[in-house]
């Protein structure tokens, strides 16, 4: 049996600079190697991912948070969700 460790975000966002045609699958689960961008398990995991096709180069903010209302892009959610106690110290919102 193989184990997986979570390996949590480093930032509840990333900036990168994008290339035009190219596209990025973001992970919303956060154990993903290469997180913010989708690995060969997410899908094992159920991993709900997101494409993003840029069209232009440059730079955007993936979410790294995962509570973001706008996938992939960091919508702030988590400035919000740090201020009301709701952030774990992991960058990711605590569960309920």
């Amino acid at each position: 049996m193989s184990t997986f460790k979570l390996q949590p975000p480093e930032k509840p966002y990333y900036l990168m600079v994008v290339e035009p045609g190219t596209t990025y699958v973001w992970c919303s689960c956060g154990k993903s190697a290469d997180f913010p961008f989708a690995d060969n398990g997410c899908k094992a995991r159920g991993c709900k991912c997101t494409e993003y096709t840029a069209t232009e180069a440059k730079e955007v903010f993936f979410c790294g948070c995962g509570a973001t209302k706008d996938a992939p892009h960091c919508d702030g959610m988590h400035k919000e969700l740090r201020v009301n106690g709701l952030m774990g110290p992991d960058n990711r919102p605590l569960k309920r």
